[in-house]
């Protein structure tokens, strides 16, 4: 933090300003989430005035505490921006999407993901408990459809379901309803205004911003949707990589940064408030989110780092009461990111990749919402046996790969928290993980890189 001093005396003051509700959560929000937030916001900014962006819309859940930050710096800066909150999901605009693709939408249905059963599996399709229910009576597997799939069983639904008129029919019908109250959402909220916008969400797959695409595109729908993230692991397939902007590290390169990084983590603490958007429906004051649960299990956190995030913004305010508030001065500020990006990359390092028991503790207990359709919820971090920190060992993985069995031992969505709490070996089995999930991102970029997919004209696009 003492590398970038305007931001160190800010989080000093921040945390002096909060002393006295000392706890685990005030120190680490105030010395790494706060100015890590801020310096992407700001970046986003910079994008958007360079882009000539003239509305961002900051996507649930991941968007919400983006969305607040934004506003401030805008208004500090006068930026000629308007910032907008949309609600959406993957599951939400894929019940509508799945109307275009078909049977295509089973490349969405067949991914792997954690603790996935065939449940879970048909009722990311849409379909609700009785027709999944019906789906598996149909395949003959009604006593397993609680049990959790491997990566080769969710591989070898897929050829299964295409030849599951039950499922396709099920498919098509809940596209055909639902097709009509997202394309109401999204009209309603503006995208299909005759101005430059972008999207901003923490990013990883860049699915969103295809389903939106392929939504807009198919109703005419004459501009292509970009995208600002936080990070980006892969390009959406069929979709120019020209429209992901990413912040922290994208599909190819930055292998360390995704090394030391958790995505799960960063989605804990930077989520909203509500639960996930299932649907909308249609009122007489016009089409409104149909949400999964009112309230996110983790409400209280998020609220309480959303207000310090706004605290640590008005203390930014006032250490720039000095400055000329003109938008040529905002943007020459605004393009001085780079020495807060190498100082984000050491923040996260320590705090994502090197927990201490503390901190390990505190977000490790957060309830991570997994899969598309964002069903219960599971500790961030737990202990786990010794047993499976061996197996988890990457000396143990590649044995597996290299007899030709996927790896399907899991510790927990935030490893390093798990091998911290368990206090085994914690800098052997950090040091493995660290080398187990450089190994993936460098074989990921890879494969972004042989391929020229992302560089095809869409398919789904119509004129």
């Amino acid at each position: 933090m003492k590398e970038i001093p305007q931001l160190y005396e800010i989080s000093e003051q921040l945390y002096q300003d909060n002393i006295s509700v000392e706890n685990n959560f005030l120190t680490t929000f105030s010395y790494v989430l706060a100015p890590v937030m801020l310096s992407y916001i700001l970046w986003v900014l910079h994008q958007a005035l360079a882009g000539k962006k003239e509305r961002l819309y900051f996507l649930a859940r991941d968007g919400y505490v983006m969305y607040h930050a934004a506003k401030e710096v805008c208004r500090i800066y006068r930026l000629p921006i308007e910032c907008r909150y949309l609600y959406c999901s993957r599951y939400s605009l894929r019940s509508a999407e799945y109307k275009i693709l078909g049977e295509k939408g089973l490349d969405y249905i067949c991914l792997g993901g954690y603790e996935v059963t065939p449940q879970k599996l048909f009722r990311r399709g849409g379909l609700s408990i009785s027709e999944a229910l019906e789906v598996g009576k149909v395949l003959g597997i009604t006593e397993h459809m609680q049990e959790k799939m491997t990566y080769e069983q969710i591989k070898a639904m897929k050829p299964l379901l295409k030849q599951t008129p039950v499922f396709l029919d099920q498919l098509q019908s809940h596209g055909n309803e639902n097709y009509p109250l997202v394309m109401g959402y999204l009209k309603q909220e503006g995208l299909f205004d005759a101005i430059a916008y972008a999207i901003v969400d923490s990013g990883w797959t860049g699915s969103v911003q295809k389903s939106l695409n392929n939504l807009l595109w198919k109703e005419g729908f004459q501009g292509t949707v970009e995208g600002y993230y936080f990070g980006m692991y892969e390009y959406a397939k069929e979709m120019k990589r020209s429209t992901y902007h990413s912040y922290y590290f994208g599909p190819t390169g930055k292998h360390r940064r995704k090394a030391y990084f958790c995505n799960n983590l960063f989605e804990c603490i930077f989520s909203s408030p509500e639960g996930m958007t299932t649907g909308f429906k249609k009122t007489d004051k016009g089409y409104v989110p149909v949400l999964e649960q009112e309230e996110n299990p983790n409400r209280m956190k998020i609220e309480t780092g959303k207000e310090w995030m706004l605290r640590y913004i008005k203390l930014y305010e006032k250490s720039r009461q000095d400055m000329v508030n003109i938008q040529e001065k905002s943007l020459w500020e605004l393009t001085t990111l780079k020495k807060e990006n190498r100082a984000v990359e050491k923040l996260l390092f320590s705090f994502m990749g090197h927990p201490s028991i503390a901190e390990a503790e505190w977000f490790g207990s957060y309830l991570f919402e997994d899969d598309v359709i964002g069903e219960e919820g599971n500790f961030l971090a737990r202990k786990v046996s010794e047993e499976m920190l061996k197996e988890s060992r990457l000396g143990k993985r590649l044995g597996r790969y290299m007899r030709g069995k996927k790896h399907s031992l899991l510790l927990s969505m935030w490893p390093e928290g798990s091998i911290v709490l368990t206090g085994k070996e914690v800098s052997r089995n950090l040091r493995n993980t660290e080398l187990y999930k450089y190994m993936l991102s460098v074989r990921k970029g890879l494969e972004q890189t042989m391929t020229k997919r992302h560089e095809e004209e869409p398919f789904e696009k119509r004129k």
